[in-house]
């Protein structure tokens, strides 16, 4: 394939329903998303990765904030708001002002309508939930089926947070006077010695998985983003973090993963802002070559 390329309408939404029917199918789809948004980060130094148990994070190596998982997805899925909606779109009213969007194609991946968020300034608000055979799509025609256009609360950060996510309370440096690291965070959240009956961590006072319903059944995510000390002032991934959430989210490479031509598709439409002149190389610019290999079924 060229360098530069064209692609259709019928092309992006093609790629986009193949990316949706994976994502959703896979075990753990929050877990996949958070994955990427980390490639993402690690790669542009934002977010640390330790390569083993005796790394030493800079002085950089910091919490993930809200913003820092929308400027993630908004690398590989942010263009002008004309490269997806028709310029009567029935949506459009809803998105007035708005320049600029993100077809956050991973989130929220379990129910069948996409997600298309409004950027304002460097932060993603409210988003639309618009159907892919809503006419108001680029790739369909004006006058075709179309669902009200309600916006609802765009909120990416949970798998980052404690409860519902990836983070843990026990530092790298207790974890490692344990003699076993990997082993300390490899205890389930309800069996570690700091969670409470309370459902808290007592290092930090933070909730640590959640509880369901009267079942009183506690649920978590890996231990997998942790601070690095006592004073928690700089925050790391764990050695092959992003493997793990990636292992998690695939039940171990059971379930395939979204095509690396559908997702280098989708990102090249998004910096063309169109269909024109299309750069291949735009994934690999965000995932790296050995993050596409990780991230996505090579094609």
């Amino acid at each position: 394939m060229p360098v530069l390329y064209s692609a259709t309408p019928a092309d992006l939404r093609d790629a986009v329903a193949r990316i949706r029917e994976r994502v959703k199918n896979l075990r753990a789809p929050k877990l996949y998303h958070a994955a990427v948004t980390a490639t993402v980060l690690a790669r542009s130094g934002q977010v640390q990765e330790m390569q083993n148990w005796e790394s030493v994070p800079s002085a950089s190596a910091r919490d993930v904030q809200r913003v820092d998982v929308g400027w993630a997805i908004s690398q590989l899925f942010m263009a002008p708001i004309d490269a997806f909606l028709l310029p009567n779109a029935p949506a459009r009213p809803a998105m007035v002002g708005v320049s600029h969007v993100v077809l956050d194609l991973l989130y929220d991946a379990g129910r069948s309508p996409l997600t298309l968020v409004a950027r304002t300034g460097n932060r993603l608000r409210d988003a639309l939930k618009l159907p892919i055979g809503d006419e108001s799509w680029i790739w369909n025609q004006a006058g075709g089926a179309t669902s009200p256009s309600r916006t609802i609360e765009y909120n990416p950060i949970n798998t980052w947070g404690q409860q519902n996510g990836v983070r843990c309370g026990l530092s790298v440096q207790a974890a490692l006077g344990t003699g076993d690291p990997a082993s300390a965070y490899a205890v389930g959240r309800i069996n570690c010695a700091h969670h409470t009956i309370e459902g808290r961590c007592d290092l930090n006072n933070d909730f640590c998985a959640r509880m369901d319903g009267e079942t009183s059944r506690l649920i978590g995510k890996p231990r997998l983003f942790v601070p690095f000390d006592a004073t928690g002032s700089s925050r790391v991934l764990l050695p092959g973090g992003i493997r793990k959430m990636v292992d998690e989210a695939t039940g171990s490479g059971s379930m395939p993963l979204p095509r690396s031509e559908d997702m280098s598709l989708v990102a090249g439409w998004c910096a063309a802002g169109g269909g024109e002149n299309l750069d291949h190389s735009r994934l690999a610019s965000l995932l790296g070559g050995s993050g596409i290999r990780l991230l996505t079924e090579v094609t």
